[in-house]
């Protein structure tokens, strides 16, 4: 691209070296089950805590999963480029993880603004990342884009000024390898796509020399644990293999139930889960694992491609700084250990060289007859956990100047790999294979076979040249395509999606929340992987925290349908391969007495005469739950729209005539004003499509997570009693969750003249108000200590006003401004307890006055601790 004036980069794309500050951002995957941080320097995850979310501008995990659980997977991981460039080994590194080498970096906004600058916003674009949805309605949709959630960042290499890059170990100036990447990351929310990213990465030679033997790999660094325990603690008890197939498959019933996938999962999990109190694991225990996948990447010539996985632990003494390595492909690394790989030839040697390390569980095993070297003195130790990091990688390749290649990583996390809380004490270090079979990767395997199938559709010719990918037999004497499993080699990055879910606006008052939407998008959005508008209903759900587990589901409404099944002479079965049909269409086709119910399908039923007839013989099935709304034009009976507690808004004018689904601007009273929460911006609202939702008799002292999710009817293409294929999807009720507090509103204190209340009072410092989820962190990454927790309440507040808390001396503890229109409860603030220098206070009674321009207020309370 040209450059502008001022860009830092010289006119082939190379940084100049001047002490310029490149503009290095980092942001985060939120939408799904997997909290996962990006940046455009190369380095994934937050380095404990040591990178800052540019959308909240708040400290994150960097590998968070399950999302909401508090568990970190991911301290740090780093994008690793090797290459022969000329007669030189060259390694560029995003880090390096014990040098705190950063090589590869962005440009500098030719504005001078930094940091979280938006790509819109900045001069060059390509300074900053770029984010885009494919959700209608979300404010950052896309036509273009692929998923829920992407990011796309812009770096290179070639930036040598001294006061970013440094000499290696050896003393060795740093040599650019002349490369610039440019990274899409993508993230989905349905079911089967929660758990895990995938992030693509395209690298051009910008140099004027050949890149030889060129490989990309991923070094990784997990210091896998709950927040609540020292990033330093973390690091001691990291456990490292690879899943090189899957323990089950989707097609597990061809070839005789023993079909497997090559996945080549390399993961990093605590050694033993961290069970809690009496030996269990809790909410804070370590039990998933957290990984990295090579998608299929492209084949140069006749050369074949590996992946190479190697593990090591790093540490200051050498008999403890170790990993396997084969004694064919030796090297010794000239630091006295053999693991951290010291300087651009040992890391290029660990991403060539080829070895699927055994697991870690494995360290004190003896597999010289395997060729590998013996195991390290410390092995015992070693089996056991510690500071253990990992690379993959990929290649070689050959890329000429002017050049590009694509190769894209899947970051995968599994659920439930610890069961077994006496497991790890049990059996190591003397009975690895034993402990092994008592860990479960079952998850782990299936989330890597769909990020294989999100990556590359299976049965999808994306490029039109007839090749559909392949396909598993079900038995020879039914050859047919009953599954496919793996696409065309040519990249999709499309999932079969949910309806987008709606964005939630919401009031309160005290002990009650109520719901709005509206669900234009949700209702009328094609799905990108069939081009199908395939809404089937809504799903509000409600939890204390918001995690997957915790959200319970308070109402499902669905339209009042049926898939129509039609028989095939040929197959002799059932075969689906419309979309459903609402009641009132199918009435239209055979009477208006006509219930579908009558009719139902089951496996091996006869056909007779007295079957529906239109051309061809029927069968029906309803389609979910058939719990239908009133204002939903699908010819449901009353039955099933009664006691719902969602609601048509306008459904008296819709009724009446009054409002039509039309999107006719000009007709101001079919819109309703309202604002955007997610924006800030005022937006019209089409009337038609507003639904809303009241839940009572909440408790008004602790937040509550609502969530309101959109989900479609399925797959449409199959026959009747087939097990493969998808099912109903599902938006996450983690991708629109809102937190609230069933207090007043602060136009309600305003109009009724309230008194400000604060509670906990008196504060009692042993009372396990951090259980009762009084003081939950206000990000997944706070510390977790009782000290840093800890929370007083402000409630019925006027929208503006200055919160000062005295001692009963009069000295200022602490002085707090709230600003109603920007938070999220305008008439609430909570106080940590800290004083203006950071400090704990200390128990006793304290004064507190509330200023405002609709007057002052007085108050006390008491902490004792």
């Amino acid at each position: 691209w040209a450059e502008p004036a001022g860009s830092g980069r010289d006119d082939r794309g190379f940084f100049k070296t001047t002490a310029v500050r490149p503009n290095i951002q980092n942001w985060v995957h939120t939408y799904n089950n997997l909290v996962f941080m990006i940046s455009n320097q190369g380095v994934m995850g937050s380095e404990d805590a040591g990178r800052i979310d540019c959308e909240t501008n708040l400290t994150t995990l960097g590998g968070g999963f399950p999302k909401g659980s508090g568990v970190d997977y991911l301290f740090q991981g780093a994008l690793w480029i090797g290459a022969i460039v000329g007669e030189d080994t060259l390694v560029s590194v995003g880090a390096d993880g014990w040098q705190l080498a950063n090589e590869l970096y962005p440009c500098q906004d030719p504005s001078g603004a930094q940091n979280c600058l938006s790509a819109a916003e900045a001069s060059d674009p390509h300074c900053a990342v770029a984010r885009r949805s494919n959700r209608p309605g979300d404010p950052f949709f896309d036509e273009t884009a692929h998923s829920d959630l992407e990011f796309t960042a812009f770096y290179n290499d070639t930036l040598t000024d001294a006061a970013f890059v440094s000499a290696d170990w050896t003393g060795r100036e740093y040599v650019p390898i002349n490369v610039e990447v440019t990274q899409n990351s993508y993230s989905w929310s349905v079911d089967y796509a929660q758990d895990f990213a995938i992030v693509d990465f395209v690298l051009k030679n910008i140099g004027t020399l050949t890149l030889n033997k060129l490989y990309l790999g991923l070094y990784w660094d997990g210091d896998v644990g709950h927040t609540s325990i020292p990033g330093t603690e973390r690091a001691q008890d990291d456990i490292c293999g690879i899943l090189e197939l899957t323990p089950r498959h989707p097609c597990g019933d061809c070839d005789g139930g023993n079909f497997q996938q090559q996945i080549d999962l390399t993961y990093i999990t605590d050694n033993d889960g961290d069970p809690g109190e009496s030996n269990q694991y809790g909410s804070m225990s370590a039990t998933s694992l957290l990984g990295a996948a090579v998608m299929k990447a492209p084949a140069q010539g006749p050369n074949v491609k590996k992946v190479s996985f190697n593990w090591f632990n790093s540490n200051g003494s050498s008999s403890f700084d170790w990993g396997p390595m084969l004694r064919a492909t030796r090297r010794d690394f000239g630091t006295g250990g053999l693991g951290t790989p010291e300087g651009d030839r040992n890391k290029y040697y660990l991403l060539s060289n080829g070895e699927h390390d055994y697991t870690q569980y494995f360290a004190a095993e003896d597999y010289s007859a395997d060729g590998w070297l013996p195991p390290s003195v410390q092995g015992r130790t070693l089996a056991q956990g510690g500071d253990t990091r990992f690379v993959i990688s990929y290649g070689d390749f050959t890329i000429a100047p002017g050049d590009s290649l694509g190769i894209s990583l899947a970051f995968v996390g599994g659920e439930n790999v610890h069961y077994q809380p006496d497991a790890f004490t049990q059996y190591m270090p003397d009975f690895p294979s034993t402990y092994l079979e008592n860990l479960d990767f079952r998850d782990a395997g299936d989330n890597a076979i769909w990020a294989n199938w999100v990556y590359d559709n299976p049965g999808v010719d994306t490029d039109n040249d007839n090749f559909y990918g392949k396909y598993c037999m079900i038995s020879e004497e039914e050859p047919r395509d009953s599954c496919w499993w793996q696409g065309d080699g040519v990249p999709d990055f499309r999932a079969a999606t949910a309806p987008p879910p709606p964005i939630i606006r919401y009031r309160t008052e005290f002990g009650n929340a109520f719901l709005r939407w509206n669900g234009y998008y949700s209702e009328n959005t094609e799905d990108p992987f069939t081009h199908v508008v395939d809404f089937e209903g809504y799903r509000i759900y409600l939890g204390r925290s918001a995690t997957k587990d915790d959200m319970a589901m308070l109402e499902s409404r669905d339209f009042f349908d049926f898939k129509r099944y039609r028989w095939d002479d040929i197959k002799t079965g059932w075969i689906l391969s419309e979309p459903p049909l609402r009641l009132d269409s199918l009435q239209i086709l055979y009477g208006d007495d006509f219930d579908p119910s009558d009719w139902p399908c089951r496996i091996g039923m006869v056909i007779d005469e007295g079957f529906p007839q239109d051309e061809d013989h029927f069968c029906f099935e309803a389609c979910d739950w058939n719990q239908s709304l009133e204002g939903w034009l699908d010819g449901a009976p009353v039955a099933s729209v009664l006691s719902s507690g969602v609601k048509k808004t306008y459904q008296d004018e819709i009724e009446e005539g009054q409002i039509l689904p039309i999107l006719d601007s000009t007709r101001t009273d079919w819109w309703v004003k309202d604002i955007n929460p997610l924006t800030g911006d005022s937006v019209m609202y089409h009337k038609y499509w507003e639904y809303e939702y009241q839940v009572g008799n909440l408790l008004p002292s602790v937040p509550w997570f609502f969530s309101v999710t959109a989900f479609d009817f399925g797959e449409f293409k199959k026959e009747y009693g087939e097990a493969r294929g998808l099912e109903s999807q599902e938006s996450s009720p983690l991708s629109n969750a809102v937190e609230l507090w069933a207090i007043n509103d602060a136009s309600v204190v305003l109009d009724r003249k309230l008194s400000v209340q604060v509670y906990p009072n008196p504060y009692i410092g042993d009372q396990r108000y951090y259980e009762a989820k009084y003081e939950r962190p206000k990000s997944e990454s706070e510390s977790s200590e009782p000290d840093h927790l800890r929370r007083i309440h402000f409630v019925n507040l006027p929208p503006k006003c200055t919160l000062k808390i005295y001692t009963l001396d009069g000295d200022l503890v602490r002085s707090i401004d709230h600003e109603g229109p920007t938070s999220d409860w305008s008439s609430k603030i909570y106080w940590d307890m800290r004083t203006r220098n950071n400090e704990l206070v200390a128990s006793g009674i304290y004064l507190f006055s509330v200023e405002s321009e609709w007057g002052n207020q007085v108050g006390k309370f008491v902490i004792i601790l």
